[in-house]
């Protein structure tokens, strides 16, 4: 397979693009794989980083989560093309600037796997922020022809809830049967200023409207990409949201917010900031919340709970998750208690 890398997007990865650890630069290239049911499969790639490193990754072992091995081959500018060969077991990486004089191999590899998968890639090497990687000149194995399928069409009952926007939808079952989803109003996986805005359905789920915004976004750089909504013991609707800051990295201070605690009293149509998510973490770290919240065990207003995603400076990416209890007690959230007298009794 071969193929002409035109251009990649910004290095949004490395070390110290987001936190003091281990994440990956951002990349893409060619890769050889082995069937998608293989846990940690072999893998053979060629890829170009947008440090203008090129280098060549693989592993030799299934289910060798750290069995990972590279070799770094210089730099390379874009647009370049790439190609892989394979032979029996034996791989080779080419790399050329005009498709036509591939010269010898950069690397030759040795991978001992059945029937694979083949293709392009792009790795942003960061969990909040998406890469882009142009591509033409491709050139790929003829891959045998397949039975004629037949194909019926489907037309859903259901309409989309709205278009272009909706990321990370929750979705809360209002009283009489009505449906609420709150989702980012914005088409971008957190790249991209925008704010949580909320649907409701009374026809369940056929038809959407826009309701209102749940969280507005703090500034016109910033957004509230990531919440979790619930409803309190009194009915009223209850949101913890949080988001990123100069979102589309223009100053070079992208950064995970605090979140805030909104309140809506008239089932979704407007929302009130109540408090600021104080989850008594110390600066280094950020909340994400998620997910839905919901009342505590006694069926009371005493506490609500949601899950969290709590990120710091030199963390362990296994090890973020943890649990925050929001307890209505007064004004504050997190350790302490919240919302002062908003849901004492029904």
């Amino acid at each position: 397979m071969s193929a002409r890398l035109v251009s990649l997007s910004r290095n949004a990865g490395g070390p110290k693009a987001y936190h003091t650890d281990d994440r990956p630069p951002t990349a893409s290239g060619l890769m050889i794989r082995e069937s998608l049911d293989e846990k940690a499969s072999r893998f053979f790639l060629v890829q170009v980083e947008a440090t203008g490193n090129l280098v060549c990754r693989w592993r030799d072992k299934s289910a060798d989560q750290d069995g990972g091995q590279s070799k770094a081959l210089g730099k390379i500018a874009l647009p370049s093309h790439l190609r892989l060969v394979r032979t029996g077991q034996a791989i080779e990486a080419f790399v050329s600037a005009d498709g036509k004089d591939w010269g010898k191999p950069v690397l030759s590899h040795t991978l001992t796997m059945g029937a694979g998968r083949c293709g392009m890639f792009v790795c942003s090497g960061n969990t909040f922020t998406s890469a882009t990687a142009v591509y033409d000149s491709v050139q790929s194995p003829v891959a045998p022809k397949r039975a004629v399928d037949a194909i019926a069409a489907i037309e859903p009952d259901h309409q989309s809830v709205v278009a272009d926007a909706g990321l990370w939808p929750n979705l809360v079952t209002l009283p009489k049967g009505r449906l609420l989803m709150s989702g980012f109003n914005q088409p971008s996986h957190t790249l991209k200023p925008g704010d949580t805005d909320c649907w409701d359905s009374i026809d369940s789920g056929k038809t959407w409207q826009l309701r209102g915004t749940v969280a507005k976004r703090s500034d016109e750089t910033s957004n509230r990409v990531h919440f979790a909504i619930g409803q309190t013991a009194k009915g009223d609707l209850l949101a913890v949201a949080g988001g990123m800051g100069d979102a589309e990295d223009k100053t070079g201070e992208r950064r995970l917010l605090q979140p805030v605690v909104t309140h809506s009293t008239d089932e979704r149509k407007t929302w009130e900031k109540v408090a600021d998510f104080d989850c008594g973490l110390e600066h280094a770290f950020a909340a994400i919340p998620y997910g839905t919240i919901s009342t505590g065990k006694d069926g009371t207003s005493a506490s609500w709970s949601t899950s969290l995603q709590v990120h710091s400076k030199g963390c362990d990416p296994t090890q973020r998750c943890r649990q925050a209890i929001v307890d209505p007690g007064n004004r504050t959230a997190g350790r302490t208690p919240l919302l002062g007298g908003l849901d004492r009794g029904r």
